[in-house]
């Protein structure tokens, strides 16, 4: 794996009114659509960074979803052991796991603090709008 797009869903490709209200319509299509672009674009890899990689029912539902657009994701990242792990972690534990990754983007709404070590590689979506174009463009520019 060459490029690789570490994937938050809520926030990120499910937009949400507040911090801890989703938005009741679920996965948006224009934040697929972006995902999609940003893909193509690159030529890279998902990998699922979400918690819904530990849920079976959202992580089908993610999968569905994911199809309908030409999507889907190839890993998930590891869980860490420490309550004191941040996502960041887990993203270190799992390029670790695979040295082949020379490129990748974080796409996240957690704040930077989550991910000390992967600031040039990180793209923070803001939680009430989703995945944008914008942010598209800055993702292929830390990819190519």
């Amino acid at each position: 794996m060459e490029k690789v797009v570490f994937l938050d869903v809520d926030g990120v490709i499910k937009p949400m009114l507040s911090k801890f209200k989703p938005v009741k319509e679920g996965l948006s299509s224009s934040c697929l659509i972006c995902l999609k672009r940003l893909i193509r674009a690159t030529g890279a890899v998902i990998v699922l960074s979400s918690t819904w990689r530990n849920h079976p029912k959202p992580c089908e539902l993610l999968t569905g979803a994911l199809e309908r657009f030409g999507l889907s994701f190839v890993s998930v990242t590891p869980t860490a052991s420490s309550i004191y792990a941040t996502r960041g972690t887990e993203i270190t534990e799992w390029l670790l796991e695979h040295p082949k990754t020379e490129r990748y983007v974080i796409l996240d709404d957690y704040p930077k603090e989550q991910f000390e070590g992967h600031e040039n590689h990180f793209v923070e979506i803001n939680f009430k709008t989703g995945l944008t174009m914008e942010h598209v463009e800055k993702a292929i520019e830390i990819l190519n």
